[in-house]
């Protein structure tokens, strides 16, 4: 008969911590205007289990943020027996604010390396090229191969 994991809650969540600002890279699931899901690799930064993602104003992405305030984000890591995933759903805020985008930016590149943002003297392509954050709140967390079974599914953070 299966018998159910016995853990520290509060480990478990250090350990998903620890998984999350350990890696680089996401799959964010966002549900494009056909109707079908569209994932897409992405670099992030995390306060907590809240996920903050750097973009352009125009891009893609931020048509189907707008359309749609929810997101999927999905972490898979090899481990030496299997994978390790953690799939967090939440609901998205877009901050077009110059100080919070330029906060963030910062980050992003202490994280992934210092890089200059390119400057046009178009006004329609400096609309285009305007930097938003997006803030993710997560409502749901799954994550499985973290040694526990069933995969927990928190839903408080």
């Amino acid at each position: 008969m299966f018998q159910p994991t016995v853990y520290d809650e509060a480990k478990f969540r250090a350990d998903l911590l620890e998984f999350i600002g350990g890696t680089k890279f996401l799959m964010a699931v966002t549900v494009g205007r056909d109707g079908y899901p569209m994932a897409r690799t992405l670099g992030y930064l995390n306060d907590g289990f809240h996920i903050w993602l750097y973009t352009v104003n125009d891009s893609l992405k931020m048509h189907q943020f707008r359309d749609s305030a929810k997101i999927t984000l999905l972490w898979r890591e090899p481990t030496p027996h299997f994978f390790k995933f953690l799939t967090v759903k939440g609901d998205l805020e877009i901050f077009e604010d110059k100080d919070k985008v330029a906060e963030v930016w910062e980050r992003y590149q202490d994280k992934y390396g210092r890089r200059e943002r390119k400057a046009d003297d178009s006004e329609a392509s400096a609309e285009n090229m305007q930097r938003v954050v997006i803030k993710v709140t997560p409502t749901y967390l799954r994550a499985e191969g973290f040694g526990v079974s069933p995969p927990p599914i928190l839903k408080s953070f």
